[in-house]
């Protein structure tokens, strides 16, 4: 009798460890197949983030964004650029950090320095490829290397003064304009 409750006392053990076995595997699956639909959905999210870092400065942060204040003055009138040989540098006078590539100017379709943007469109101009986007000051026109996406030269219409920055091309621009987006619900005029 004493062997019969030892037996059955172990199969209950054992049958207690096979479940508990189970249940384990089923949630380490179940964490497992959760955190690859997470990787993935942040994988395709990964350009709304660049989107979003070119509108909001999210990723590099407010005090590493190119276009803080390189040429607009900080009481908000007109970019006063000091006068030097024309055209100027790209860096420091219109990106003080990293330029923004044509990509992200394609997917955002806003400059941070445009306040108040009334239009804004993509084309090309020869060889390069080329972002405008207007306001009621003016605009910008910026000329990207094609190849490389990288700007190599821009036109600030809002500049007092030197409007040109890095290489001009001498072509004219044929740009597709459109309306800009509101940009994550704000109204154009709350744009940053």
């Amino acid at each position: 009798m004493a062997a019969a409750k030892k037996s059955t006392a172990l199969a209950i053990v054992l049958a207690v460890s096979a479940l508990f076995l189970v249940v384990s595997g089923i949630a380490l699956f179940w964490i497992a197949f959760r955190g690859v639909q997470f990787l993935k959905d942040e994988a395709n999210h990964a350009d709304a983030a660049v989107a979003s870092a070119s509108i909001d400065g999210a990723v590099a942060g407010e005090d590493e964004d190119d276009e803080d204040a390189a040429a607009i003055d900080p009481a908000g009138g007109a970019p006063s650029i000091d006068a030097g040989p024309c055209p100027l540098a790209i860096h420091p006078s219109y990106c003080r950090r990293r330029c923004r590539t044509f990509g992200e100017r394609k997917v955002a379709m806003h400059a941070r320095r445009v306040s108040s943007p009334t239009r804004a469109g993509v084309g090309t101009c020869g060889a390069f490829n080329v972002f405008a986007e207007d306001d009621e000051r003016g605009g910008i026109v910026e000329y990207y290397d094609a190849t490389t996406n990288q700007l190599v030269g821009a036109i600030d219409r809002r500049a007092i003064g030197c409007n040109q920055f890095g290489t001009i091309p001498t072509c004219a621009p044929s740009i597709a304009w459109q309306a800009p987006p509101a940009m994550h619900g704000r109204g154009l005029g709350s744009i940053r």
